[in-house]
């Protein structure tokens, strides 16, 4: 039995895959049908520590991600910037720079950037804001008004961006720590003798230790699908937001 454990352990200690992740790109912005959801790998649920398998599913999925040399844990492919170009069609907004001083456009700037607003809600207050300005200045100010949304999602994007990567920097240390006290439990249980019923208050210790460290590696490998899908929700919220500037202009 006890050697059983052992053989058991040590296979999956030494079993470490490399992630070789070959997603084409996926962000919608950038493909032909802009604003389309991006592809989620599937993701098994964890078993929790103490059920069939559990143990074995910690050590692969540790082994793994120790083994990942990439900062970047999604599937989608990582973009540092939303593009203009990608989801933009009108004139050009690179060189152009928001009024804060101009109330009226902060305000729909921050309906239209807010996710928790739907988006009939944005198109009504864009549809609003347009009829306020002269026609003869219209299209400059919405054309401003969208270079404020990008401006503002790609400095929302960039901060989600930088902390999944320091998200998953953690996970990659966590996941090491794993394979170490995985190493040492092995170690003790060729210690101990053949013929031992009970573990040691040493071996339970650690195994304590272990089944923690892996309960809480695995929900936090949990979280990370969700954090993925947000700069790809992001960039869709803009290119609708573009979409609902250009049907207030005539240019």
């Amino acid at each position: 039995m006890q050697a059983s454990k052992l053989s058991m352990r040590k296979t999956l200690l030494a079993t470490v895959a490399v992630i070789a992740v070959s997603a084409a790109p996926c962000f919608a912005q950038g493909a032909a049908n802009p604003g389309a959801a991006a592809p989620q790998a599937a993701q098994p649920a964890p078993k929790p520590p103490g059920t069939p398998g559990a143990s074995a599913d910690t050590a692969a999925d540790a082994a793994t991600v120790a083994a990942s040399e990439s900062d970047w844990p999604c599937v989608q492919v990582k973009v540092n910037k939303i593009d203009s170009a990608a989801v933009w069609d009108g004139p050009p907004v690179d060189d152009l720079k928001s009024n804060s001083n101009d109330d009226a456009l902060s305000k729909v700037l921050a309906t239209s950037v807010s996710r928790r607003t739907p988006m009939p809600d944005v198109e009504k207050a864009i549809a609003e804001y347009a009829k306020s300005i002269p026609e003869a200045e219209r299209d400059a100010k919405l054309t401003l008004l969208f270079s404020s949304v990008l401006d503002t999602a790609n400095t929302q994007r960039s901060s989600i961006v930088s902390g999944i990567e320091r998200y998953q920097k953690r996970q990659r240390s966590n996941a090491k720590e794993i394979e170490t006290q995985g190493s040492a439990i092995a170690d003790l249980e060729s210690k101990a003798p053949s013929d031992l019923t009970q573990p040691t208050p040493e071996l339970d210790a650690a195994r304590e230790k272990y089944d923690w460290f892996a309960r809480v590696f695995q929900e936090r490998q949990g979280n990370i699908p969700i954090a993925c899908e947000l700069p790809t929700l992001i960039e869709q919220r803009v290119f609708a937001v573009a979409r609902a500037i250009r049907a207030q202009m005539k240019s």
